[in-house]
């Protein structure tokens, strides 16, 4: 999965040794996407290669974060853990994801199959609108039936 945004918080680093004697390093870091109304997203990076590889900083712009989604149990309760996995900068390259639907045959990589993007808000909002005007022909009401109610139910 992927995400777009700026980044607006980056956290503390955590450290601790596991109950194997190993240690670790995590990082939580904010990213905005920006719109009409905001959405905030808290992704985490672990390990310290990745932090080290990756290291976000507050107010990168238009970064496009790769993540995992996972859930936990812990004590009766569920949790969502959403782990980023690599950052692409604006105008730099970033881990090429094989890509989806496609298949190996004969070495080649075959992808006809290809993945389809959501459209946008506004796009869906333009959509609407551009349907909404070449459903009423010259801007023009709807004509009335005979009691004179200008509705255009069947009934």
């Amino acid at each position: 999965m992927q995400i777009t945004g700026n980044i607006v918080v980056v956290c503390q680093l955590e450290s601790g040794v596991s109950q194997q004697g190993k240690e670790w390093q995590s990082l939580d870091f904010v990213v905005e996407v920006p719109g009409q109304y905001p959405k905030r997203v808290v992704l985490n990076l672990f390990g310290q290669d990745k932090i080290a590889r990756l290291n976000p900083q507050v107010g990168e712009q238009n970064v496009t974060v790769d993540f995992d989604i996972d859930a936990h149990e812990y004590n009766g309760r569920w949790f969502n853990e959403i782990r980023a996995w690599n950052i692409t900068r604006q105008g730099q390259q970033g881990y090429q994801q094989p890509p989806q639907g496609g298949y190996q045959q004969g070495g080649r990589q075959n992808t006809e199959v290809q993945p389809h993007s959501q459209p946008t808000a506004q796009q869906v909002i333009q959509q609407q609108q551009q349907a909404m005007q070449s459903a009423v022909p010259n801007g023009q009401p709807a004509p009335s039936n005979a009691q004179g109610q200008s509705d255009d139910l069947p009934f």
